[in-house]
């Protein structure tokens, strides 16, 4: 995700299924591992002096090695299905979940592990590459990668859904977690 905005939506909680087309992945894992220093100064919203707080829950935070999996991940469907992926497909989903501002933080270290697992059982089979929460901003939340490519299938669409499914997933994340 880029820069996020909006104090009355990073002042509620709520999670959001976002698609990650490959030339976008690398920029989300160098935004959510911040990486890339000119991203920090250039968001006003971000606040350099908190980022030290921001912690990875899932994934060894090497963006490069993350990119080196799923392009394997993508050659091998390649290779077993006898077909290119197109360029407008989708690699990878990304789930951000938000804890609002105006709640305790200690709160929402459990919660942020309550949101991942979740997320892994709402997206499988794809797989959980990445999970990094972000305290340096004004609510703190947290991103999840997901590698939605398997030895045969693109399954990005069929996780993520449509209305109908959203609306499911809404209920049972606001039952569950």
């Amino acid at each position: 995700m880029a820069c996020l905005k909006g104090e009355a939506v990073m002042n509620t909680l709520f999670f959001s299924f976002e698609n990650l087309h490959l030339s976008k992945l690398g920029i989300a894992l160098r935004h959510n591992e911040r990486e890339r220093q000119d991203e920090i100064n250039r968001c006003p919203h971000i606040d350099p002096d908190r980022t030290h707080l921001n912690y990875r829950l899932f994934g060894n935070g090497n963006t490069e090695e993350l990119l080196r999996l799923v392009q394997g991940r993508i050659s091998d469907y390649e290779l077993n299905t006898g077909k290119k992926m197109r360029h407008d497909a989708i690699p990878c989903l990304e789930v951000l979940f938000s804890w609002p501002s105006t709640k305790e933080i200690g709160l929402a270290e459990s919660f942020f592990v309550d949101c991942l697992e979740w997320a892994k059982t709402q997206c499988h089979p794809a797989v959980a590459i990445s999970a990094v929460v972000h305290h340096d901003e004004s609510s703190p939340h947290m991103h999840v990668i997901f590698l939605c490519v398997t030895r045969d299938q693109l399954l990005a669409s069929r996780i993520k859904g449509y209305k109908a499914k959203f609306k499911q997933r809404q209920d049972d994340f606001f039952a569950t977690v």
